[in-house]
């Protein structure tokens, strides 16, 4: 009688553990997605929840045991990244890093240096200028073609 009620409890216990787990993966899940149609928006932790209708506990669990940081670490990076794909791509000539950062959700220019350069290993102002130095050697070192030698003779 005993084993039979401790084997009901474990499958119920099983039961259990393995629904949190679908319900932690789905919140993953809606979570990323959340925050990738979003990547200026500061998304507070409160609201995120709010999304995946799972309780902060919940959504703690499943980023931690999903990435091994907390959400609101996940956040942080994830914009942090977003800022340093717009500083390596050609983009548009004269834009500022502030305004990059604010088009992210950053408003403290002293954090976001520090953020950056925490996870980085660099400013964003050393990443914008090792991107305009590969850029511009990239130019020097492009074969002339026929086109551009016909330019060179009609100029």
């Amino acid at each position: 009688m005993v084993a039979a009620l401790l084997a009901v409890i474990g499958v119920a216990t099983e039961a259990r553990v393995s629904g949190t787990a679908e319900a932690r993966a789905r919140a993953i899940r809606k979570a990323l997605t959340f925050i990738k149609d979003r990547p200026g928006e500061a998304i507070g932790l409160n609201r995120l929840c709010e999304v995946c209708r799972v309780s902060e506990r919940t959504l703690q669990r499943a980023f931690l045991d999903h990435f091994g940081v907390t959400p609101k670490t996940y956040l942080l990076a994830f914009r942090l990244n977003q800022v340093r794909r717009e500083l390596l791509s050609p983009g548009v000539p004269g834009l500022l890093i502030r305004d990059i950062a604010i088009g992210m959700g950053f408003w403290h220019m002293s954090q976001f240096a520090r953020d950056y350069k925490r996870l980085f290993g660099e400013l964003p102002s050393q990443t914008l200028a090792n991107s305009r130095r590969e850029s511009s050697s990239a130019e020097k070192d492009e074969p002339i073609t026929a086109t551009d030698t016909q330019a060179d003779e009609r100029g």
